[in-house]
């Protein structure tokens, strides 16, 4: 018996979702701990440096990414660099110790249209990629103690949900309480 040719076609989709999250790593001065006014947050006070991880997790395949920190006007970058990359990614533009670009409270690493993510079916440490940002108190009129400093970053692929926005770190200025005692000695 003899069958006619016959074709057809369909369409797959995927979703390579990119997540992103961020969490304080540091702070220069153990000292200021947590808990002055708001016990959930990290206290600091002027001149104080706040380290930052920023942790994007890519789906596997090739994809675009960017990734943007944006903090507020009472901190100031003194640094930002790719902190680690995992194993199963590879055709970044950065690799590690590359270093962001800053633009006044604007940090961005723009990792280039081919970053693939070989992957292995598991969501592991060699699906991510970890960038650090360190920042400092700023010594500003609006830096008070009880002000919070809120920092936020987003990941931008052309693959899955487009921008992703991590939770936002906030912490909180603390300053000293001095107070003078002055006493007279008659002699």
């Amino acid at each position: 018996r003899e069958y006619a040719e016959q074709t057809d076609t369909a369409s797959v989709t995927a979703d390579f979702a990119v997540s992103l999250d961020k969490a304080i790593v540091a702070t220069s001065n153990p000292g200021t701990g947590a808990g002055e006014f708001d016990p959930t947050l990290n206290d600091v006070t002027i001149g104080e440096t706040v380290t930052y991880h920023l942790t994007v997790t890519l789906g596997e395949g090739t994809q675009r990414l960017s990734v943007t920190d944006a903090l507020p006007a009472g901190l100031e970058v003194l640094s930002a660099t790719v902190f680690s990359v995992g194993g199963s990614i590879s055709g970044n533009l950065l690799g590690v110790g590359a270093v962001g670009v800053i633009a006044g409270q604007t940090v961005t690493f723009d990792f280039g249209s081919a970053v693939t993510n070989r992957g292995d079916n598991i969501a592991d440490a060699n699906d991510t990629i970890v960038m650090e940002v360190v920042a400092r108190v700023r010594d500003i009129a609006s830096n008070t103690a009880g002000t919070t400093l809120t920092n936020n970053a987003s990941a931008s692929s052309d693959t899955g949900t487009g921008t992703t926005a991590a939770p936002p770190q906030t912490v909180e200025v603390v300053a000293p309480d001095l107070s003078i005692t002055k006493s007279v000695d008659h002699l």
